[in-house]
């Protein structure tokens, strides 16, 4: 797997195009949803990325917690098995948790190799490689709003993501980036149950639709793990949410930060 830095290859005129063709395509997209559905098309007819994933979240490490991506090729196949279990396990999102600040620029899977854990052997044996996938580029993207995604390449072959092709995606990144953010500040409004919450009550809702742990939220807000369990069982009432998955879902159809 390469181990190339994404921006070490120049890109000539016709790269340029193909970007440019992406960016305008997706430009025309008049909805988030349109947006997505518009970056796997695009990328697959003028780059040639057949493999495609597109996740939404209130944060970066929120991204892996989206319970409905779009995803294109063999990615539509594995999603409800990523979604329902594997995302606990990707080395992704611990790479995503170590660099929470993360500009565009993409994160090849030789980024991660080093620093999983080892149950991340599970997701690369038991989820990737048995579904025939054996390289992955993610390219995150965030609005100024706060709210993120990822755009996941998969490709069959091992090392199949070269140093040009972690260029052109890190010259794609930032218009897709720019063109996530105008989607982000038209989403929806606040839910109706938001209003009932208190202030600490969305406090917790929001870190919790970002992914942070039960304890992680009770370190943070300086109070016990039962008064955060509390304040979550108010926010699924008031929000319609029976688990995290659902206030995380919610949370990425209000843009993240729209909530406040």
């Amino acid at each position: 797997m390469t181990s190339t830095q994404p921006g070490t290859v120049p890109l000539d005129v016709i790269d340029l195009d193909r970007v440019l063709r992406v960016v305008e395509e997706c430009g025309a997209a008049a909805t988030l949803e349109v947006f997505r559905e518009a970056v796997l098309d695009s990328l697959r007819r003028h780059l040639g990325y057949r493999h495609v994933t597109f996740f939404v979240g209130a944060s970066l490490p929120g991204v892996f917690l989206d319970s409905a991506p779009v995803a294109a090729g063999r990615a539509r196949r594995m999603l409800p098995s990523y979604v329902e279990y594997f995302h606990q396990l990707d080395p992704f999102a611990l790479a995503c948790r170590r660099r929470p600040s993360a500009g565009p620029a993409p994160i090849p899977m030789s980024a991660c190799v080093g620093a999983r854990a080892a149950e991340h052997d599970d997701y690369l044996d038991r989820f990737l490689f048995r579904h025939g996938i054996y390289d992955k580029v993610l390219v995150p993207l965030r609005s100024r709003a706060g709210a993120c995604a990822g755009i996941g390449l998969l490709a069959e072959n091992s090392g199949a993501f070269t140093a040009h092709d972690l260029a052109i995606v890190s010259a794609l990144a930032p218009h897709l980036a720019n063109l996530f953010a105008l989607h982000v500040r038209t989403a929806s409004p606040r839910p109706p149950g938001w209003a009932r919450l208190t202030p600490r009550q969305r406090q917790t809702a929001r870190m919790a639709a970002q992914g942070a742990s039960n304890e992680q939220i009770a370190t943070a807000l300086h109070v016990t793990v039962d008064t955060v369990k509390k304040h979550l069982t108010a926010a699924y009432a008031a929000l319609g949410c029976t688990r995290r998955s659902q206030l995380a879902a919610l949370w990425n159809d209000l843009g993240g930060g729209t909530c406040q």
